[in-house]
């Protein structure tokens, strides 16, 4: 499950920074705009590994809609067992900010979840880590009924994953296009 590209930024930063067209044919390149091309889409991949990478921690648990309700029914568990925040996460509140994620922006999904895990209680927590850690050991096919472990292991990826979206995503998301605020910081470590 990928998001989409964010393909926008990438055609204006040619355009802008590099007088190229996305149509402009590779023979007509220097390799100095080839290399300025792959190091932005370098740095934008990692936005796009994040994103990628917390919709698949979200594919591993039962999804909502699903016939056979199991998916309902671990929504529904989770927004019980995860505090007064839970209900953050029942599918009617989350599907927004999830097919958001599929289009490519991650943030808000990301500030969701970082949202209702900081704000658990630490029994809350333990309380989810057991429910996802039912669903893994469900999913992953192993020979026990509940893991919590899986459940702590799940819950600390996920919110590590959120972070590193959110903290990209601060004030100017593409610090690589402002040459003034290159100028501070190395002015100020610089200085320091």
């Amino acid at each position: 499950m990928l998001p989409k590209l964010h393909t926008t930024r990438t055609r204006q930063y040619l355009k802008n920074r590099l007088n190229v067209t996305p149509g402009t044919e590779a023979g007509k390149l220097s390799a100095e705009h080839v290399a300025a091309i792959a190091a932005y889409e370098a740095a934008d991949t990692r936005a796009f590994d994040d994103t990628t990478h917390l919709l698949r921690l979200m594919d591993l648990l039962p999804l909502p809609g699903e016939e056979g309700g199991e998916g309902t029914r671990f929504w529904m568990s989770f927004s019980s067992v995860g505090g007064e925040h839970g209900a953050a996460f029942l599918p009617a509140n989350a599907r927004g900010n999830v097919l958001d994620a599929l289009g490519g922006n991650g943030n808000p999904l990301a500030m969701r979840w970082l949202y209702v895990l900081g704000n658990m209680t630490g029994p809350e927590r333990t309380a989810t880590a057991d429910l996802i850690g039912q669903a893994l050991a469900r999913r992953m096919h192993l020979h026990t009924d509940r893991d919590p472990y899986l459940g702590r292991l799940w819950l600390d990826d996920t919110e590590a994953t959120s972070w590193r979206i959110t903290a990209r995503s601060v004030e100017d998301p593409d610090f690589r296009d402002d040459e003034e605020r290159q100028q501070q910081f190395a002015r100020a470590w610089r200085n320091a």
